[in-house]
Parts: structure tokens; C-alpha cells; sequence
């Protein structure tokens, strides 16, 4: 496995060498470095300078112990432990490799209880007091295993032994005695002792390989998660821009069949209304009534798909003029006048003392919202009433926030089904789009002109209780006389 993805390279930032942890083989070729430059470098000159120290050792215990010290046996040990230094440390530089089946370190390390035993010797053999020197291989090897330290625990003792042997065969000197027995048993089992230890540290070390292990696995599978995330995110983006120019290119469309369909619709409704003003039959003028009456719903309907086709695809832009702001809530009011009389309905508006006379803004966006929330009103009221309220919800020194609202007494809206009116081609349910028809565009219209206004539409109602409808739209004041009463044209 080779990441290369940003979010790794972000992570070895921020924790440097999580590579390595992620790549099994990387780890190994830099575990493989790091043991050539501490066995054929850093060990040497700690080997040097422990060499040293046991000179010094030796030294101070036949001067001050033994009381029996020779410059020239002083001399040809500290020469010995010179030459083994540097011939150690050139036989691991030549043959100490990253790819090594053989540890030639750990034949070093042997080869180091011999000269420490040597050492021993020359400090007065079976008399001297650096015997714990057997101990030091075992516990500086603690870190390698608890078999490696028993081998070594092992090899102490016969070499300590060994050495005894030599005085009592070859020097002709007693020296297996109770003390000397003693030393022995000290050394063995002091040794276990220490080998024993270090399987606590083996287990220590296993659960440390075991926490990289899950530590590698887990990068692993987040690498994989944040590639798989990366992917995702990438057709995620593809999709949304070919959707995007789908829903751009549909609304184009819609809008340019709509223009497409209102020439000879004007032409139908134009015919009809000459033909009506023609002596007719009673039967023949309501089936011309019928046929006008359609054509105007349709041509309302077309004039609504074109609203919302040309606000979804962008290319309404909201005016900013002045205009008188009473008149166009009675100008609209006074257009729904006949249909609430016609439903049984009462229509009346209020508007506070407080609203300015001359505003700023989108006069016709305005005044078109009003009216798609009064049809919406009548529409969905049986009996009762239909309330318009303007007020300022927010008066600044050059600005306002115009708050609209119709309040009804129709069938209003459960709460759980609020959040679907403001949707495309969508109603409270579908009983009401069977009972009451309409396509369920007018208030999606609503909600994206409110938002052309700089403002936002909302709704309180509960079922059976009737509903109110409300807007704000942001508006600058002007005193500059308003232009003359613009009006939107009749659907």
C-alpha cells in the first residue's frame, strides 16, 4: 500500500512517521536502518566506553583490593580491549547488513562475556569482585526476548565457569570452595531472575506491536474511507453540475414553450371573445363562455409556469423603483373582490399607520405575491373571511422591513404537513389537490419571488382552524415621488 492521498499527507504533518505505520515495508527498510546504525555504529563506541569503565574497574580493585597491581598486566589488558574494540567494530561494518540472515551483532554481543570473563581474570580470577560483570549481557538484552536473555543468563555461567576451570587446571590453583560455589549460584540465579523479568517486558513489547498493528489497520481503513469519501464527493460534485444543467436547461425550455404557447392561446381567447360579440344561439355562446373560461385558466396556468421558470433558471432580476405602496394592495385586493363575493367570503385589508407612503423596491414582484397568497386564501376557504394585515416588522433610517399577512378561516394545515406547501407542485395532501384542484405551484412562486424581495415567507396555521400566510420584504424609503401606479398585468 503506497497513500498518497491529502489527507495522509495532512496527517505525517501533524504526526510525523505515520507513514511508516501505514507501510508494512517502509517500516521494515527504516526498522532495517535503524538496527545497522545502532549495531555497527552506536554500539561500538558504547562498547569503547564501557571497555573503559571495566579498565578503570579493574584498575581501582588490584590497586586497592587485590593490593597487587602491575602496570605491564594493566597495559596488555587495556591493549586487548583496544584491539577487540576495533576489530569488533570493523568485522560489523563489513558484515553487518539490512538484509542479514545472521545477527553479526548478537556474535558480538557473545564474544563480550568472554572479554569481561577475561577481564574477571585478570582482576584476580576466583578472588575478584567484578563478578557481577556476568549479570550486565543479560540485562542490557532484555529488550530482545526473554529467550535471548536466558541464553545469555546461560552463557554467563559458563563462561564464568569456564574461567575457573582454567585457574584450577591450568594456573594449579584451588578455587572451587564454598565461596566460589556461592559466586556461582549468585550469578545463575540472579541471572533467571533477570531472564524471567524480561518476559514482562516481551509482553509489554507484543502489545505494543499489537497496538501498531491495530494502529497501521485502522490508518489502513480510514485511508480507504477517506479515498472512497474523496470519490464519492467527486461524483457527488459531477452530479450536482449535470443537474444543475439539466434544471437550467429545463427551466429554459419551459420558459421558451410557454412563449411557444401563449401566441396562439392570445389567438384562441382573441377569436372567442370576437365571436362572442357575433349573434349566437344561447347554446352556442356558453359553449364559447366555457371555451374562454378554459383558455383563461389556462392561459393563468402558463403565465404561472412562466414566472417560476424564469425565477428557478435565474433570469429575474428584482427592480428597484418607487412606487406608492397603498394603492397596490388595493389594486390587488380590489382583483380578488369578485371571487371571495362569489365564495361568500369577506375581504378586507388593514394596513398600519406607520407603513410610508412612497417605498422602494420591486413594486410588480410585491404586489404579485399578495396575490398569489389572497388566491391561495380563497381557494381553501368554504366560508368566513379573508384579513390582509401590513405592518413594519423593521424601521431603519433609510430601509424598512414590510411584514404582509393574509389570515383566512379555511380548512388550514396540520403542522407535520407545513413544511411540504412551499415545494414545487406540492399540497398539504392529496385529498386537497382532488377536492380543491390547482397544481401546487402557487406558493413555491411565492417562496422564491419573497426571496427576489430579500425577505422570507412562513405560514401559522393548524388544521381546521384556518391559516395565516405571511412575507417581509425589504424596501427603501424614498421621497421622491413614486412613479405612477404600476400593476401587473391580468392573467
Amino acid at each position: 500500500m503506497h497513500p498518497t492521498s491529502r489527507w495522509v499527507e495532512q496527517l505525517e504533518r501533524d504526526i510525523p512517521g505515520v507513514r511508516s505505520l501505514m507501510d508494512p515495508e517502509a517500516a521494515a527498510v527504516q526498522r532495517a536502518q535503524r538496527s545497522y546504525r545502532f549495531n555497527a555504529f552506536q554500539v561500538p563506541l558504547l562498547r569503547c566506553l564501557g571497555l573503559s569503565l571495566v579498565a578503570f574497574l579493574v584498575y581501582v580493585h588490584n590497586c586497592y583490593i587485590l593490593e597487587n597491581f602491575s602496570w605491564q598486566s594493566f597495559g596488555t589488558l587495556v591493549l586487548f580491549f583496544g584491539i577487540y574494540c576495533g576489530v569488533s567494530w570493523l568485522f560489523l561494518v563489513l558484515t553487518y547488513s539490512r538484509t542479514s540472515r545472521y545477527d553479526t551483532g548478537a556474535w558480538v554481543y557473545a564474544t563480550d562475556v568472554i572479554v569481561w570473563t577475561i577481564a574477571i581474570y585478570a582482576a584476580g580470577g576466583e578472588q575478584s569482585w567484578l563478578f557481577f560483570f556476568m549479570l550486565m549481557r543479560v540485562t542490557d538484552q532484555a529488550y530482545s526476548g526473554y529467550k535471548v536473555a536466558l541464553f545469555y543468563a546461560h552463557l554467563s555461567v559458563a563462561s564464568y565457569t569456564l574461567m575457573l576451570l582454567y585457574i584450577h587446571y591450568v594456573d594449579q590453583r584451588p578455587v572451587f570452595d564454598a565461596a566460589t560455589l556461592s559466586k556461582i549460584l549468585c550469578i545463575y540465579v540472579g541471572n533467571l531472575y533477570l531472564s524471567f523479568a524480561t518476559r514482562a517486558v516481551g509482553i509489554l513489547r507484543r502489545s505494543t506491536r499489537s497496538a501498531v498493528r491495530l494502529a497501521r489497520e485502522c490508518i489502513t481503513h480510514l485511508e480507504e474511507q477517506a479515498q472512497q469519501l474523496h470519490e464519492h464527493a467527486t461524483q457527488l460534485t459531477i452530479a450536482k453540475r449535470d443537474a444543475e444543467e439539466a434544471n437550467h436547461s429545463k427551466s429554459v425550455f419551459l420558459t421558451n414553450m410557454s412563449h411557444e404557447l401563449l401566441t396562439p392561446l392570445n389567438g384562441i381567447m382573441g377569436m372567442t371573445a370576437l365571436t362572442l360579440e357575433t349573434p349566437l344561439t344561447a347554446q352556442q355562446q356558453t359553449y364559447l363562455a366555457t371555451v374562454q373560461m378554459s383558455a383563461t385558466t389556462l392561459l393563468q396556468l402558463i403565465h404561472t409556469l412562466l414566472d417560476f421558470a424564469s425565477l428557478d433558471a435565474g433570469q429575474r432580476v428584482p427592480a428597484s423603483e418607487p412606487f406608492s405602496l397603498r394603492p397596490q394592495v388595493a389594486i390587488e385586493l380590489e382583483r380578488h373582490r369578485a371571487a371571495a363575493h362569489a365564495n361568500g367570503l369577506t375581504l378586507s385589508c388593514t394596513v398600519a399607520p406607520d407603513v410610508p407612503e412612497c417605498v422602494v423596491g420591486d413594486a410588480a414582484c410585491l404586489q404579485q405575491v399578495l396575490a398569489l397568497l389572497l388566491d391561495n386564501a380563497i381557494k381553501f376557504t368554504p366560508r368566513g373571511s379573508v384579513t390582509t394585515t401590513v405592518t413594519v416588522g423593521q424601521d431603519e433610517a433609510k430601509a424598512l422591513l414590510l411584514r404582509v399577512a393574509v389570515r383566512d378561516t379555511g380548512i388550514g394545515i396540520a403542522p407535520e404537513q407545513q413544511h411540504l406547501i412551499f415545494g414545487p407542485f406540492k399540497q398539504g395532501d392529496g385529498s386537497t389537490t382532488r377536492r380543491y384542484g390547482g397544481t401546487g405551484l402557487g406558493l413555491a412562486l411565492a417562496a422564491k419571488l419573497v426571496e427576489l424581495l430579500g425577505g422570507t415567507l412562513g405560514v401559522e396555521s393548524q388544521a381546521g382552524q384556518g391559516s395565516t400566510f405571511y412575507f417581509t420584504a425589504r424596501l427603501g424609503r424614498s421621497d421622491a415621488a413614486p412613479l405612477g401606479a404600476t400593476t401587473r398585468p391580468p392573467a
